[in-house]
């Protein structure tokens, strides 16, 4: 799948895109927002000030995927695969990163952990 071809899908009005293939897409600057991502591949997509908020990407592949600014607010994010080749500098109020697997150090610049509940369980206030 493609970045315009799930844009016109979500437009259309669906929501859900569990398991597809996206690496490497394109969708900077878009709003997704309730999109459903379970174990999609994101490899290398690039995010940036995406707007994901009350997305489901749980056990997605977000491999160096870029997600500078991007808004993931309440989003889940259990299980997935957060290996970046730059800081999570990314919006996550109240967003599950539970199982995530992502680096401390990666989250060290995030936009926001308010509320979010972090890798090792235990919630950021």
């Amino acid at each position: 799948m493609n970045a315009d071809e799930l844009l016109d899908r979500y437009e259309a009005g669906e929501r859900d895109f569990s398991g597809v293939f996206l690496a490497g897409v394109n969708l900077s600057g878009v709003n997704l927002s309730g999109i459903m991502l379970q174990k999609a591949n994101l490899r290398f997509a690039n995010l940036r000030d995406a707007i994901l908020a009350d997305a489901d990407l749980s056990e997605a592949d977000l491999y160096e995927a870029n997600l500078r600014g991007t808004v993931l607010r309440n989003a889940n994010l259990a299980g997935a695969v957060l290996w970046l080749a730059e800081p999570l500098d990314a919006h996550l109020e109240h967003a599950n990163l539970q199982d995530a697997k992502v680096a401390s150090a990666q989250l060290s610049r995030a936009a926001s952990l308010t509320g979010a509940v972090m890798p090792d369980g235990a919630k950021h206030l």
